[in-house]
């Protein structure tokens, strides 16, 4: 099977803006024990790739590697009088190292990027997040949506299922993948802040689409 064949549970959401952000520490930590049940039902160890600046919106923020466990967590996640700027955040279990070696996707994937940090608009939603489980290795029915969902508070969410991305050729390349959708992909083109949102401004067809929390 091709890299993006591979099928998949997909959830996304749009936290409203008012919402605090759901890497902020306390918040992240409230969470993260049925993510700790999948996460151990992955095939290797996980990696957190998250992308932040410094408060001057300059530098980078180095990290150094990130994993799945407090320490980890306490790295990337902002505390209530944090300076750092949120951009996005990765999860693979395995880590894409061992995704690319093995030649398959990972069995559990989220993104969560940030709309707040570069917007002077009105904010409908403050964020995207994206959240994969492979479905040869898990069932739909997951805690975690729920979980998701109620800390959110999403204006928009939904569910569909899919391939990790579309072939383009007998090379290997493939477009659309679910790594990139938390930050292009998911909305159609337009700017979706400060409007009342439903399934129009989604780009594919989701099986599942709803307005408000659960």
């Amino acid at each position: 099977m091709n890299y993006c064949d591979h099928n998949y549970h997909l959830w996304f959401f749009l936290p409203r803006a008012e919402e605090q952000p759901i890497w902020n520490h306390k918040k992240w930590l409230s969470i993260t024990e049925p993510f700790n049940k999948i996460i151990t039902s992955c095939r290797g160890n996980t990696s957190v790739r998250s992308q932040q600046l410094e408060a001057n919106g300059k530098n980078q923020v180095k990290f150094g590697r990130i994993g799945w466990n407090e320490k980890s967590h306490q790295k990337w996640c902002h505390s209530d009088a944090e300076d750092k700027i949120f951009i996005d955040t990765q999860i693979w279990a395995p880590s894409l190292g061992q995704c690319e070696k093995e030649g398959v996707p990972p069995d559990f994937f989220m993104a969560m990027n940030n709309r707040a940090h570069s917007s002077d608009t009105e904010l409908t939603f403050g964020s995207v997040i994206v959240m994969a489980l492979r479905a040869e290795k898990f069932h739909k029915e997951q805690p975690i949506t729920s979980t998701v969902c109620n800390v959110t508070n999403p204006v928009l969410w939904g569910y569909c299922q899919r391939p990790w991305g579309t072939k383009l050729n007998n090379s290997g390349a493939y477009t659309n993948s679910i790594q990139h959708m938390a930050v292009t992909g998911l909305l159609k083109t337009g700017n979706w802040q400060g409007k009342a949102l439903d399934s129009n401004c989604l780009m594919d067809d989701w099986e599942e689409v709803f307005c408000g929390g659960i």
